[in-house]
Formats: C-alpha cells, structure tokens, sequence
C-alpha cells in the first residue's frame, strides 16, 4: 500500500471519528513512518503501533493496513475522550502510555512522546 493512500486513509478515518486528521497523521508518522509492516521492540505492529493485548484484534489483523488504522483511530479517540490530561493535546500521551501510564505523569508537555508530537505537528504547519 502506497504511503500517498495509507495519509488518506488515516485523514478520512480521523474526519469520520471527529478527530483532527492531522493529529493522527503526525501520531502515525512518529509510530511507524507510515510503514505498515513495522513491528515494535515490545510487539507492537502495523502504522499506529498497535499490540493486540489492548485491540479487538489479533497481531495478524492488526498487520492490515486498513484494520490498523481504523483500530489505531478508534484508540486515539478513545485516548482522547478518556484521558486525565485534558490541556491541549496532553492527552496524546494516553494513546502511548495507555490512561494508567498516563495518570503517572506528572508534567505531560516535558514527557519525551509529546515533545515528538508537537515538532511532527509543526512539521505540517
């Protein structure tokens, strides 16, 4: 899957979920790169780096373009609707950490996954 479709995907999912499309593509980006084969040090797979203990579904399907950006959208908003950091976008750290990882954090804008997350965001501006 060209990375010109796997962009419009995300974009379109985002905007169907009421997320920002450029929120998720920069979440995305940071993730994998786009790359939809990627397979993280802890197991985690596909664009959204997604590990199948915390999805509705398996490691295989998540190595689906399409399921895993359709599961990775469903989970940032999630993470955003849910999430005990509420300032900005604080709350994308709910989608790295998971909430209880997240509820740790004392100070979200210093944590290194937001600090990634605000210069992938400025790069599109």
């Amino acid at each position: 899957m060209s990375k010109v479709l796997i962009i419009k995907l995300i974009l379109y999912y985002a905007n169907l979920n009421g997320l920002d499309g450029n929120t998720a593509l920069s979440i995305a980006k940071i993730e994998s790169g786009l790359n939809p084969n990627s397979i993280g040090l802890a197991k985690e797979v596909g664009i959204f780096q997604i590990k199948s203990e915390y999805s509705l579904y398996s490691k295989e399907e998540l190595l689906d373009p399409v399921t895993n950006i359709k599961e990775g959208i469903r989970i940032l908003k999630l993470s955003k609707e849910t999430c005990s950091h509420r300032k900005g976008s604080d709350w994308v750290i709910c989608f790295n950490l998971g909430k209880k990882g997240a509820s740790k954090i004392r100070y979200p804008a210093l944590f290194p996954y937001k600090k990634k997350f605000d210069i992938a965001m400025s790069e599109l501006k």
